[in-house]
């Protein structure tokens, strides 16, 4: 059985400790939190202000992430340099720099590490991309996507982290809209090669980071694609793809997804209600730690993530590196108002990231 505990016990460590206390491959051991008041949370815990202390005193076999962004990669290397296996919330780092650092550290210090990608295993995700690899309906012509959220000023007045740039690294791309940006590529099995990005505020926070994004894309397939994002709406909706094919669309709306074909409009499959937590969390987390935990209990160290069985697959570190590609592109996109090549900028990055240390 593995041991694990949780660092930052804010509102998604509620589904972290749900889904670890329901798993058999697992025991939660220990909790870690700068407020000595979410002790309470489980006071028959383990409690520590310290993160290395309790990597010293409980030796987790895994640690789960649930920190603010500007934390993550560091709890990652110090879990990772304890010989202690990584779950971590998304994103991966602030930006891509940090991102390439995350991916390194099974390598580096022969532990695995995941990114929380879970929307990956949605049902609704899983249907539609078995639906276009399939080949049945031909060739995708267009691919849209729509977040419109609600966030109000008393959000990032609670956590001030999620308003400050250097301690969220952005806005609603990285914070509310990865998971979308995510499953673009990942539904059509092509990368973005090209965007442009329009970033900006239309609400009157006091905020460092963006709460509105448009970006158009285009993907290696040659499929243009549109992704709009924003938590300015007055109301949560559900997030809704729309993927025109040669035989006809495919929908997600409202956790369910339509086909629009010659045999009429009708739903093929919607995802399971989210048990804890909010509604847009999904209820693909105890999938995607489940699987996390079989490939730590079961698959030796030397089986890449790609080459697991289907039922240890998890989304590793190197596989989040796509999503925070887009997310670099995105920013820099907006910043500088012009189109970004992805493999450019990414050449560009692992350049600038071997050089960083002959210039300290």
């Amino acid at each position: 059985m593995l041991r694990a505990a949780i660092i930052g016990l804010g509102n998604i460590a509620q589904v972290h400790m749900a889904v670890i206390d329901a798993c058999p491959q697992a025991q939660l051991v220990a909790l870690c939190d700068t407020d000595p008041g979410k002790k309470a949370l489980r006071p028959e815990l383990p409690f520590f202000a310290d993160l290395n202390q309790m990597l010293a005193q409980i030796q987790p076999d895994v640690l789960h992430i649930c920190l603010p962004h500007y934390l993550h990669l560091w709890a990652a290397q110090q879990a990772a340099a304890a010989g202690c296996h990584v779950f971590c919330e998304k994103p991966s780092g602030l930006n891509l720099k940090e991102a390439l650092q995350m991916a390194g550290l099974e390598q580096q210090y022969h532990v695995r590490t995941a990114v929380c990608l879970q929307n990956r295993l949605n049902r609704t995700t899983e249907t539609m991309r078995d639906l276009l690899s399939s080949g049945k309906y031909g060739q995708v012509s267009n691919l849209r996507a729509n977040l419109a959220w609600h966030r109000p000023e008393a959000y990032y007045r609670e956590s001030p982290w999620r308003s400050w740039l250097d301690k969220a690294g952005g806005g609603c791309l990285i914070n509310q809209a990865l998971h979308t940006m995510d499953l673009m590529p990942y539904l059509l099995g092509s990368p973005v090669i090209a965007l442009k990005a329009v970033c900006g505020q239309v609400l009157d926070y006091a905020n460092q980071v963006e709460d509105s994004a448009t970006l158009s894309l285009q993907f290696a397939n040659g499929c243009p694609g549109l992704l709009q994002a924003s938590v300015a709406n007055g109301q949560d909706e559900a997030v809704s793809f729309d993927i025109q094919t040669e035989g006809g669309r495919i929908l997600l709306r409202q956790q369910g997804v339509w086909v629009d074909d010659k045999d009429g409009l009708r739903l093929l499959a919607s995802d399971r209600p989210a048990r804890i937590g909010k509604t847009c969390y999904g209820d693909s987390h105890a999938l995607m730690i489940e699987r996390f935990y079989r490939a730590v209990e079961t698959e030796p160290l030397s089986v890449l993530p790609a080459q697991l069985p289907e039922d240890c697959r998890y989304a590793s570190a190197a596989d989040a590196l796509e999503v925070m590609l887009m997310l670099e592109a995105s920013y820099r996109s907006a910043a500088t108002h012009t189109r970004i090549e992805l493999e450019d900028l990414y050449e560009q990055t692992l350049q600038e990231q071997s050089a960083a240390p002959a210039q300290a």
